[in-house]
């Protein structure tokens, strides 16, 4: 949710021109739903909408108007799902991260493969992170990387493997989060994932950074860096001068 690029709009009339240009195309999308097109043809019309580029102003109205295209597509349990995930993620954006759970809990019902369960259960966690309920997030994201291993997607089992070392960490399981980490780091050397490796063996300098063994956080640190210069990875190269 943080990664996600907001439009600013500098004066109220701005504002309203563009949120009643988006409603306007909601509505196009509602009738694409009526007419019960395929579909992968209605989630991309979906999509090309960028429904989230009016929410952030719309604030409580968001999940109104999402709530009134709901009612388009109850008979389909794809679509059921797609609009609760987005659904909840508004609610996150206007900090309801109670109903976010319970949302993203629903959406899960509906999922009909490991990929999607995963991809649910990681956000429930990540919603309980927020309410720092970091006992609830390491519950959630145990059984959400469970769900990515399944999968066989490494970059997703992975990240969820980071997501749950901090969740450990936050919790004061410290043994857990280091042990999490040492697992994921093994992981990616054994598979290959250098990308992966290098988020990992950063996450971790910053782990014993917090615990005070600056030699170790360097030596992470340090080979973190060299890997992301050796693969041309720019977007680590940047993340990495945070620390």
């Amino acid at each position: 949710v943080s990664e996600r690029i907001w439009p600013v709009y500098q004066t109220q009339n701005e504002y309203e021109d563009r949120k009643n240009k988006l409603l306007d195309l909601l509505d196009s999308l509602k009738k694409l739903l009526e007419k019960e097109w395929d579909q992968n043809s209605v989630w991309n019309a979906a999509s090309d909408i960028r429904f989230f580029e009016f929410l952030w102003k719309l604030h409580d109205g968001a999940t109104a108007h999402f709530n009134n295209s709901y009612s388009f597509i109850k008979a389909n349990k794809t679509f059921k799902r797609l609009y609760l995930v987005e659904i909840a993620e508004t609610l996150l954006l206007l900090s309801k991260y109670d109903e976010a759970v319970n949302t993203f809990l629903e959406a899960y019902a509906f999922a009909a493969n490991d990929e999607e369960r995963a991809s649910n259960l990681d956000r429930t966690a990540f919603s309980y992170a927020l309410l720092k309920n970091y006992t609830k997030a390491v519950e959630y994201e145990l059984k959400a990387n469970m769900a990515f291993d399944r999968t066989g997607l490494l970059g997703e089992y992975v990240e969820s493997g980071i997501n749950l070392a901090l969740y450990y960490s936050e919790a004061n399981d410290q043994a857990s989060a280091e042990r999490t980490l040492l697992k994921f780091e093994k992981f990616s050397r054994e598979n290959g994932g250098m990308y992966y490796l290098a988020k990992v063996l950063f996450t971790q300098s910053n782990y014993y950074k917090k615990k005070s063994n600056m030699d170790l956080s360097k030596s992470k640190l340090d080979e973190a860096n060299k890997i992301a210069n050796d693969i041309g990875a720019e977007d680590l190269k940047t993340l990495f001068k945070t620390l």
